[in-house]
């Protein structure tokens, strides 16, 4: 085998077994900052932990937008428990 392949073998063999990462979604509401926070959250992966929330008011037109920003960690994989 080359030195190339073996590297691209080993690379792929560290990077699967590699944790998974913390995600985010930022979603946008014209209802509530609560329903902002909801949708944000609906695209988090089954079992995640939400880690923080960061949500911005705008005023346009004399009414309300929300934006917020979900932060989580996803759920520990089997093998990690």
């Amino acid at each position: 085998m080359k030195p190339q392949q073996t590297y691209w073998l080993v690379l792929l063999a560290v990077l699967s077994a590699a944790p998974a990462h913390a995600g985010s979604m930022t979603a946008g509401s014209i209802i509530s900052k609560s329903d902002a926070i909801a949708n944000a959250s609906s695209s988090m992966p089954a079992g995640s932990q939400i880690t923080g929330v960061n949500c911005t008011t705008m005023i346009r037109d004399l009414s309300a937008r929300y934006r917020c920003t979900v932060q989580w960690i996803p759920a520990p994989s089997k093998g990690d428990e």
